[in-house]
């Protein structure tokens, strides 16, 4: 076990003994999951975690990146699937290099990420290769500096079985992938299903994104909208990113500003 996660989970048990984060406290200073069933609370933008569980900062076939951040924290659902697609990307010789996960108590990031709130969603990079550091690793970009076309040249059929497994699994309900990758892999034979579940987002060049959906019975999550039954992504709605409007910047509200749901007011209490 690396030092940075001994660390960090010494600190748990240490402000576990302790009292909690006050009222009001950003989320990003709290080192202890809420206690209670896992309960997964709002929307993945705009939402907070109960009963997370810690990813070992490495298993068979994952390795957890830069974990000093303290991002590596889930609904154990969410470390179940990381860990079961762990050993499947191991069987393919392949490596999950994990990035975030989200913080002890979900919520709003201080930087990074808009989402990862409830305990469901898990960065995945793109590096096929062992970093010598984990804590400080160098990304790799698939796409070509232009944003219009993967970068061939980085571009490997280790890349399309990652992302294939992930799309693959029961329990993942969407990959978020540049629009170049996902251009590229609508020229792949992927199941109908798995290349549904591959959605284009901003950025996403150098990592893919794997987002659960709420949990059966989970009434405080709020789902996403379900894919259009028979949308592949591949069809004219990809060119969309391509265009003017998809590349120009918009103004948006930051995470830490968004109103969260009642019931995690009560987590920083």
């Amino acid at each position: 076990m690396r030092a940075s996660h001994i660390l960090g989970l010494a600190a748990v048990l240490a402000a576990a003994m302790a009292s909690p984060a006050a009222a009001g406290a950003g989320w990003d200073k709290i080192s202890t999951p809420a206690p209670g069933p896992a309960r997964s609370i709002g929307a993945h933008a705009a939402g907070c975690l109960a009963g997370g569980v810690a990813l070992p900062p490495e298993g068979p076939g994952w390795l957890v990146l830069r974990g000093q951040r303290q991002r590596f924290w889930g609904h154990p659902r969410l470390i179940a699937t990381l860990t079961d697609l762990g050993r499947q990307a191991a069987g393919h010789g392949l490596t999950l290099l994990i990035g975030d996960l989200g913080q002890p108590r979900g919520g709003p990031m201080p930087n990074g990420h808009s989402s990862h709130q409830t305990g469901l969603d898990a960065d995945l990079w793109f590096r096929l290769d062992r970093p010598a550091d984990p804590e400080n690793p160098l990304a790799v970009t698939l796409v070509r500096a232009d944003g219009m076309a993967i970068d061939d040249a980085v571009f490997r059929p280790g890349h399309v079985r990652l992302l294939t497994l992930a799309a693959s699994h029961p329990d993942i309900d969407r990959v978020f992938v540049n629009a170049a990758i996902k251009k590229a892999l609508c020229r792949e034979t992927l199941d109908p299903r798995a290349q549904a579940k591959l959605r284009p987002w901003w950025g996403h060049s150098a990592h893919f994104h794997i987002r659960l959906a709420c949990a059966e019975g989970d009434s405080d999550c709020a789902p996403q909208a379900p894919l259009a039954a028979g949308d592949d992504g591949c069809g004219a709605g990809l060119d969309w990113w391509f265009g003017e409007e998809a590349r120009t910047p918009k103004p948006s509200t930051p995470p830490a500003e968004r109103p969260l749901p009642t019931a995690c007011a009560g987590l920083l209490k």
